[in-house]
């Protein structure tokens, strides 16, 4: 069986069509905005985009074959949407799940209480927003404070050229000259602090270290065989 691919693409445009008029009844006002419409062309774009590519497939494969990808394709479309809209219910299987796959990743176990994996080297990674941008640190207890590197620094808006590099500072690879600053806020799962010591490391450093600066003001820090467990 063999349609035209006008023939579908019509049908798809007529479909189209009475969706908006039902959907602008049910919810008056909606296409008032302008970036509604502009999301309304441009679903319209991928559903004609989609009717095309379904009607070339009509053309050279069976109806059963296209049909069945069609299904597949629209049950995890179908997926994503459920996905979405139940998202804080997901968020935190979601969150389990990807703290064993990454274990950069911290991964929430309640409510002020976080867990890190060791990597294959036995270091603890965690991937922690610092003034907004995600930021991967090598957690260090031997460093006085947080250590960003020049790269990190600037990507969390510091003024590197600015900055004056005269202050020692102390980590477990040894000494080196960094400049002290200030962190707005550094947030590692649900834990958040603001104000944070730190300095920006003036020679060349491989990882920013997650310092003391940030790990004395939790209330608790302890591993447990291959986790290490920080409590707000």
């Amino acid at each position: 069986m063999k349609l035209g691919t006008a023939l579908v693409v019509g049908i798809v445009l007529t479909l189209v069509t009475g969706l908006v008029v039902l959907l602008a009844g049910y919810y008056p006002g909606t296409l008032a905005g302008r970036d509604n419409r502009i999301s309304l062309i441009w679903a319209g774009v991928v559903l004609v985009a989609a009717a095309g590519s379904v009607a070339v497939r009509l053309r050279s494969q069976r109806l059963a074959y296209v049909v069945r990808s069609v299904l597949v394709w629209g049950g995890l479309g179908l997926a994503l949407v459920v996905g979405y809209s139940y998202w804080e219910e997901v968020a935190p299987v979601v969150r389990h799940v990807t703290g064993y796959l990454l274990p950069a990743e911290p991964r929430v176990i309640e409510p002020g209480l976080v867990a890190l994996r060791a990597d294959t080297g036995r270091h603890f990674r965690a991937v922690a927003e610092v003034n907004g941008q995600r930021v991967q640190f090598v957690v260090d207890t031997g460093a006085s404070d947080v250590a960003l590197t020049r790269e990190d620094a600037r990507r969390v808006g510091i003024d590197v050229d600015r900055l004056v590099y005269s202050v020692p500072y102390r980590t477990a690879n040894g000494t080196g000259f960094g400049a002290a600053v200030r962190i707005d806020r550094i947030r590692l799962g649900d834990i958040a602090l603001d104000d944070v010591a730190g300095h920006v490391a003036q020679g060349d450093m491989d990882q920013s270290l997650l310092g003391m600066s940030f790990l004395r003001r939790l209330s608790g820090m302890e591993i447990r065989g291959n986790e290490m467990i920080l409590r707000r």
